[in-house]
């Protein structure tokens, strides 16, 4: 056991950096042995104010529940994920959050270790107060540690990737063009089409967003679906040789057409051996979105890709 003077939290994650990729499975690593042993700023195990045992940073108390003052709910997350999500809501502001998650109440009905996290700025040491229940079936509190928080120079994961203006998208054949907010791609007319590609803080572990929203318009040519001229699906998500495409809607008026891509349930169709979105979606290597819709001289702009 580490004592409390020489007590410091690992390198949690670095997500929306370039070098995210080749560091993934250290930082996996050492997120893991975080939420394990607990490894950090008041995260020993030993006893906390509350009067329960403080292992990896909080204190789980089976049956408890904070009833409503649900501040942020993640679907489809592990306990691990649920944790170093509330350890990044600070209070601090910026990609930390500006309010300071107490803990959350995590249900996993399905008992197959993903399941719903509640966060919650109220905590639940005594049943009774601060909207504190107890004795839920299903669910377990778990109560941050008084003293565990994340170092003000420790690297956060991006919890909302904002537009970025698509200044660092691409295409990944033909010419482009980037005016202000929307990228602008001219394909030739050659019988193959063209992608607009993500960068690199699109990648990595994509698993706790629940939407990929664009703007996107397209004109010119003769129009053609997502499985002609070379075309493999209008979205497209990689994990390596794992892949999932979702189609959207036909519209190719010249005009600015909004979309909110569920990433989750139905809709996506999967190959490479892949059996699920999630499969895909824990260690994403590529995002794509079709810039070509028509055979012939075609264009199309897209613009605002946000992950949601």
């Amino acid at each position: 056991m580490r004592g409390k003077g020489d007590q410091t939290l690992v390198d949690v994650v670095v997500a929306g950096a370039d070098a995210y990729n080749s560091q993934t499975a250290a930082m996996r690593t050492r997120l893991s042995n975080y939420m394990i042993n607990g490894v950090g700023s008041g995260g020993g195990t030993g006893s906390d104010q509350s009067g329960g045992i403080c292992s990896g940073g909080f204190i789980a108390m089976p049956g408890k529940y904070v009833q409503g003052n649900n501040h942020e709910t993640i679907n489809e997350a592990t306990v691990a994920q649920c944790q170093q999500r509330c350890l990044q809501r600070d209070g601090r502001g910026g990609l930390g959050g500006s309010w300071y998650c107490k803990g959350f109440d995590w249900d996993d009905s399905n008992k197959d270790g993903i399941g719903v996290c509640h966060l919650s700025r109220l905590g639940c040491p005594v049943v009774g107060k601060n909207y504190c229940r107890g004795k839920h079936k299903s669910l377990v509190w778990y109560e941050r540690c008084s003293q565990t928080t994340l170092p003000p120079d420790n690297p956060f994961v991006q919890l909302d990737p904002p537009s970025d203006n698509v200044s660092n998208w691409k295409i990944d054949y033909g010419p482009y063009e980037i005016n202000g907010t929307p990228i602008d791609a001219k394909p030739a007319g050659d019988g193959k089409t063209s992608y607009y590609v993500a960068p690199d803080r699109y990648k990595g572990n994509l698993t706790t967003y629940k939407h990929l929203s664009f703007e996107k318009k397209s004109w010119g040519g003769s129009y053609y679906g997502p499985d002609s001229y070379g075309a493999y699906g209008d979205v497209v998500i990689k994990n390596g040789n794992l892949t999932a495409r979702y189609d959207i809607n036909k519209d190719h008026s010249e005009r600015w057409k909004s979309y909110s891509i569920p990433l989750y349930g139905s809709g996506w169709k999967l190959s490479g051996g892949a059996s699920s979105l999630r499969d895909v979606l824990r260690n994403v290597t590529a995002l794509k979105i079709r810039a070509e819709y028509g055979a012939g001289t075609d264009y199309s702009s897209l613009r605002n890709v946000v992950l949601k």
